[in-house]
């Protein structure tokens, strides 16, 4: 089942994220979240049969981070018009970026939402220290003004976006339906981090161990029309595999599957390491539907625009 199946199902992204944002007065509706998260990693599933070892992770994690700052290196489709998919247009208008950033706002006012539930009481491991550590500086490690979320609407509200309480986001006609996908799956596998482990993991390096040539990409487009770069220049140094969040989030990892081996046995670890490895598969998938319906949002921005 292709993941455009999922979001046309009966609960669509955008539902998914109004209930799960106001969970707290919808707890018979708790079980969506599980629910979400299973479908999407159904729909997204790939056949992989990449064993697990540290030799292994290193080659794979290596040849994504260089493959992330070849592609940061190059010119963005915003500023050339050559579309990802071969097709050539015209630059995208300073107010088509602006609209740009105001679509990632679900997505990045919702920052390691995933991270969410990461709360554990009692005892903990190393690698659940390290989950801890990442999210308590994703939260701004005590400053409100720290907070990536609050940095993201800080630094959009600069090219005049404000936007409704995040409860709220749903309601917001501006903001289209892709633009829930991330955040709608990110608060879903967040609120069942035991059940979701491997797949928090998964997220996590997807996110982290690449953000900083993506983050820098970003900033460049941003920089080119005079825009505000805030929320990009935190995630370049926060997001560094040498001693930011890439480099915790792979040592987690590493960890995680040391314990699982440990006290399950071999097959255990590696069927967490399969799960560990889809989940990066589904938020490339994810992350590739957003930019391509962000494209095809921004061509008919720019021609309603042109027109008017």
């Amino acid at each position: 089942m292709p993941y455009t199946d999922y979001i046309n199902n009966d609960y669509p992204p955008r539902e998914v994220y109004r209930i799960l944002a106001n969970w707290e007065n919808n707890p018979e509706n708790l079980w969506l979240a599980k629910y979400t998260g299973e479908q999407v990693f159904v729909c997204t599933q790939t056949s992989s049969d990449r064993k697990y070892s540290k030799e292994s992770f290193a080659d794979f994690r290596n040849k994504i981070y260089s493959e992330a700052v070849a592609h940061s290196r190059l010119p963005h489709w915003g500023n050339t018009g050559n579309l990802p998919d071969g097709r050539r247009g015209k630059p995208v208008s300073d107010a088509g970026i602006i609209e740009m950033q105001l679509q990632k706002a679900v997505s990045n006012s919702h920052d390691t939402a995933f991270l969410g539930s990461i709360g554990f009481t009692g005892p903990i491991k190393e690698w659940e220290a390290i989950l801890h550590k990442i999210a308590f500086e994703e939260r701004g490690a005590g400053n409100s003004k720290d907070n990536h979320n609050n940095l993201y609407l800080e630094t959009i509200s600069k090219y005049g976006i404000t936007l409704l309480p995040i409860e709220n986001y749903a309601d917001d006609g501006r903001l289209k339906d892709f633009a829930f996908c991330d955040a709608a799956l990110q608060l879903a596998i967040g609120r069942h981090p035991k059940h979701f482990m491997p797949e928090i993991l998964g997220m996590a390096f997807a996110l982290e161990w690449t953000g900083s040539p993506s983050a820098f990409r970003s900033k460049k487009l941003l920089k080119s029309r005079g825009l505000d770069t805030s929320f990009y220049d935190v995630h370049i140094v926060s997001d560094n595999p040498y001693k930011g969040h890439g480099r915790d989030i792979v040592r987690a990892i590493e960890l995680y599957l040391d314990d699982v081996r440990e006290t399950l046995g071999e097959e255990a670890m590696q069927y967490r390491w399969r799960r560990i490895h889809q989940c990066y598969h589904t938020w490339m998938v994810i992350d590739s539907y957003f930019e391509i319906q962000l494209i095809e949002h921004l061509l008919v921005f720019e021609n309603t625009n042109t027109a008017a």
